[in-house]
């Protein structure tokens, strides 16, 4: 094994004994010394490192490793806070369409409650299909203007009797 050389009045000590003091490879700190990352010497084949040299090149990369994922870590948090915000979007449209489609079938069952409710009140009077036909559309049109204004839907219908609707 080679030992500690003085070079320039500075010491260098042999890429794999000083490889193994960092935890790596000695081929990995060679190619360091090629890509001239560290401070070195090749003697004789062999590369010699200098120790400050390796320490402030770890210290370095560690540091920007740090920074690398500070910044991955802010990444997926954005990421992870804009696939909610769509889980959340999509599930409003689902509940519109809920609510759309209970609303359409709640005044689908009213206008047949209020046609067989004309259509009671007529067997028991003396009203022509005209009539009942006039009642119906009246009833089908306060139904749809009640649900496409917004207001209180049942409150639209507080003031509603028999007679109301089949009066002309």
């Amino acid at each position: 094994m080679f030992q500690r050389m003085m070079v320039n009045g500075k010491e260098y000590v042999p890429s794999a004994e000083i490889a193994a003091q960092f935890g790596y490879t000695s081929d990995y700190v060679s190619r360091l010394a090629r890509e001239g990352k560290i401070v070195a010497a090749n003697i004789n084949r062999k590369w010699f490192i200098q120790e400050q040299s390796l320490k402030d090149f770890s210290a370095l990369a560690e540091s920007e490793k740090e920074e690398r994922s500070i910044h991955l870590k802010q990444q997926r948090k954005i990421e992870r806070l804009m696939h909610v915000q769509e889980i959340q979007k999509h599930k409003k449209k689902e509940k519109m369409h809920i609510h759309i489609a209970l609303t359409q079938s709640l005044a689908v069952v009213l206008c047949g409650f209020f046609a067989g409710l004309l259509g009671w009140v007529a067997s028991g009077s003396n009203l022509g299909v005209q009539d009942l036909a006039y009642g119906t559309q009246q009833a089908s049109e306060q139904i749809i203007e009640s649900l496409v204004s917004g207001s209180q839907f049942l409150a639209s219908f507080s003031g509603w009797s028999v007679a109301t609707v089949i009066e002309r």
